[in-house]
């Protein structure tokens, strides 16, 4: 038997009076969790179709115009989505005792699945990243270069007018041993020769000599990346540096001024030329350098 009464629907079922209560949303957690449910997948469908037909929030627009409209529109629409989310969790948990177990449950869906799908948009976001900087990191590295490694600025400047010329197009920079030291992953993947000073890896005065030893031992502990041209004052000091640097499976060519001012143009602009370009040739990636 079905009678009303009291502003209540009843059902007589075999004896048992059973009651459907037909209230209003507002005396009713249970139609509202409902009526938020429902309203939470509202802002994500118009977010699918306003990014799958993006003139209809951004008629008439250029590329970039669209762009930015169906982004701020989607964000908007996410944040009305989250709130909706938010708002049926709040009365779960403030009406949790006169709600079933199943709405209850029904309720909470929506924020728990809102914090899933931001995390894992937001792992993806940080692969995607991740991605984008070591691909820029590959193509910046497949880019041959040369560096010349010294602590006396003006030998730095007569070094880098002696081989210049021959490769105008190539990329060579000049570094202390100490900077070195903190750009390693920066330079030895892309370049195609080393041109240093015995002496300046010999300092071991304060911080500089302190990261200069550390650059040293660094370069005896990895893979050789290019032939290093060493040039010295001395015998001693090129085979001080040198002895280390070839047992670590380096190809060293050295050069000793013996004290005299002619010897980059005489010898050591010969060397680092011939052997700059034997590297060049045999490791092209990119290279576009032209020998004069």
């Amino acid at each position: 038997m079905v009678g009303v009464g009291d502003g209540d629907l009843f059902i007589l079922v075999q004896g048992t009076h059973a009651t459907i209560e037909v209230s209003t949303a507002l005396k009713s957690p249970e139609i509202a969790i409902l009526l938020l449910t429902l309203a939470f997948f509202a802002p994500l469908v118009l977010t699918y179709t306003i990014n799958k037909h993006p003139n209809l929030v951004a008629k008439g627009q250029d590329a970039a115009g669209r762009g930015m409209a169906v982004g701020c529109t989607s964000i908007l629409l996410m944040i009305v989505s989250g709130g909706l989310a938010l708002t049926g969790a709040i009365i779960v948990g403030a009406r949790h005792k006169d709600i079933a177990v199943t709405w209850s449950i029904v309720g909470v869906l929506p924020v728990v699945g809102s914090l899933i799908a931001a995390f894992v948009v937001y792992t993806a976001a940080v692969v995607a990243k991740n991605r984008r900087i070591e691909q820029a990191y590959q193509e910046a590295m497949s880019i041959p270069a040369a560096l010349i490694v010294d602590d006396d600025d003006a030998r730095f400047s007569r070094l880098y007018d002696a081989i210049k010329p021959s490769f105008p197009t190539l990329e060579i920079s000049m570094r202390h041993p100490g900077a070195l030291y903190w750009q390693q992953r920066e330079w030895f993947p892309r370049l195609r020769l080393l041109m240093i000073s015995a002496e300046a890896m010999l300092v071991t005065d304060g911080q500089t000599g302190e990261l200069t030893r550390d650059l040293l031992d660094a370069m005896c502990c990895t893979k050789p990346a290019c032939p290093i041209v060493l040039h010295a004052t001395t015998s001693a000091a090129a085979e001080t540096i040198g002895t280390r640097l070839a047992q670590a499976g380096w190809v060293i060519h050295n050069v000793v001024t013996d004290g005299g001012d002619d010897w980059i143009a005489a010898r050591w602009k010969d060397v680092a030329v011939s052997t700059l370009q034997q590297e060049l040739e045999k490791r092209p990636e990119k290279a576009a350098s032209a020998t004069t």
